[in-house]
């Protein structure tokens, strides 16, 4: 039997049942249930716990053993912070009625205790000069970058090879948010147009199939803030985003946000003939774990972050040489040719203003009509990984910014120039030779 059923069992008027036997003072009792004999007093004036006898002459209070179910119950509740006008509904009122005030006093303590925590740690950082880096983005923006980069992180041996990359990170630095992520055949990587930026630099993993959550959340907010911090109970790093009403910086769309197309950002898609390729690669909206779970109304979302170092995405995007040679075609006539591929590579060919797609060594060829600069070109590719950067693009025409047969091919759409896809061509024997 619980504390409540014994209170409920307790009598609502202890002197009108209780025996004059075995009576104690209030200092005994006070003792015996650990309350305050002041704390019972006021408990006797608001009717709340009354003595069992009250001596007439002297005015002494005195307690039967039979309420010390009863008073133990009411210092927990008080202890917990809970009013005497709910106290007594636990005490006396129906269980159904006891059951919905504690549920309603437990999640505004939660709350409260939240914000305390939060205006505290806020504080303490300012005076350990370590203010959380915070910076806020459009909520569509967010959610869009996080759908599009999460696939590219690892799954399977992979991932348990180097758990590191089943993570996705979401970088804070100065006006910019990077969301990146990589498999090591991989990298995507999309930048956001952030504002109200505070606090220094931060780098902030979470696990991938966390991202669909954010995602969907994200998408439902205006405004969203990206915080690292403040630190969970067990002392790990948190990923903590707050919903930003929409006339906070002039709400979506305000001057110095970005819209969804036309912010900075990259895409890095590198893969080998036996490597994975991105066609493999689960979505956000399917990730394993989060189908069940609708985050839509909170306003704060919490995401456990990860401390590892995190693989540094501007040693490739730095490291690209300059193109040699330039390449515009029809990007939906090319990813249905490059689909169709039944060999592990496809063989692009330019010269002048043609395009041949071989598949494989000696497979069929297709000739399609495309602007190319640049000296004769022959480069292969993994059909899925070239195809899913294809897929990425928008609009009817794609340019591929080639420096060689061996370096990342540049993919840009006309229509979309905030992201930017790179594709690591199929290294191996059985790939062609660029022309000299």
């Amino acid at each position: 039997m619980d504390d409540t059923d014994r209170a409920h069992r307790a009598t609502r008027d202890a002197p009108a049942r209780a025996g004059t036997g075995n009576l104690m003072s209030i200092s005994a009792f006070a003792r015996r249930v650990g309350l305050a004999p002041s704390a019972l007093r006021f408990c006797d004036d608001c009717g709340v716990l009354s003595p069992a006898a009250v001596d007439p002459v002297t005015g002494y209070r005195s307690y039967s053993p039979q309420q010390h179910d009863r008073a133990v119950l009411l210092r927990r509740l008080r202890t917990a912070g809970l009013p005497l006008t709910g106290a007594t509904a636990v005490l006396d009122g129906p269980r159904d009625e006891a059951l919905r005030v504690l549920e309603q006093h437990a999640r505004t303590a939660r709350a409260e205790a939240e914000a305390a925590r939060s205006a505290l740690d806020g504080v303490l950082a300012d005076l350990r000069g370590e203010r959380p880096a915070r910076a806020r983005v459009d909520g569509a923006e967010l959610a869009a970058a996080l759908t599009g980069v999460a696939p590219a992180a690892a799954t399977g041996a992979a991932r348990d090879r180097f758990p590191v990359l089943g993570r996705v990170l979401l970088e804070l630095d100065g006006d910019e948010l990077h969301v990146v992520a990589t498999d090591r055949y991989r990298l995507a990587v999309r930048t956001l147009r952030a504002d109200g930026h505070e606090g220094g630099p931060a780098r902030i993993a979470v696990a991938a199939e966390e991202t669909a959550r954010l995602a969907r959340w994200a998408l439902l907010r205006p405004r969203v803030r990206v915080a690292d911090g403040p630190r969970a109970p067990d002392g790990g790093p948190v990923l903590r985003c707050t919903a930003d009403g929409p006339d906070a910086a002039g709400g979506p769309g305000a001057a110095g946000g970005s819209g969804a197309g036309d912010g900075p950002g990259a895409a890095v898609t590198p893969g080998t003939a036996d490597g994975p390729g991105a066609a493999d690669a689960p979505g956000v909206a399917d990730a394993p774990g989060t189908a069940a779970e609708d985050p839509s109304a909170d306003d704060t979302l919490l995401l456990a972050a990860h401390p590892e170092t995190y693989p540094d995405h501007r040693l490739v995007l730095e490291g690209l040489p300059p193109a040699r040679h330039r390449l515009i075609t029809d990007r939906e006539a090319l990813r249905t040719a490059v689909s169709r591929a039944p060999a592990p590579f496809v063989i692009l060919r330019t010269d002048g203003q043609r395009l041949t797609i071989r598949h494989g060594d000696a497979g069929p060829e297709r000739d399609q009509p495309a602007l190319s600069s640049g000296p004769p070109l022959r480069i292969a590719f993994d059909p899925r990984v070239l195809g899913a950067a294809l897929d990425a693009g928008v609009g009817p025409d794609v340019l591929l910014e080639i420096a060689s047969a061996a370096d990342p091919v540049v993919v840009r759409s006309a229509d979309q120039g905030s992201f930017t896809t790179l594709v690591m061509p199929v290294h191996g024997s059985a790939a062609p030779s660029p022309a000299p």
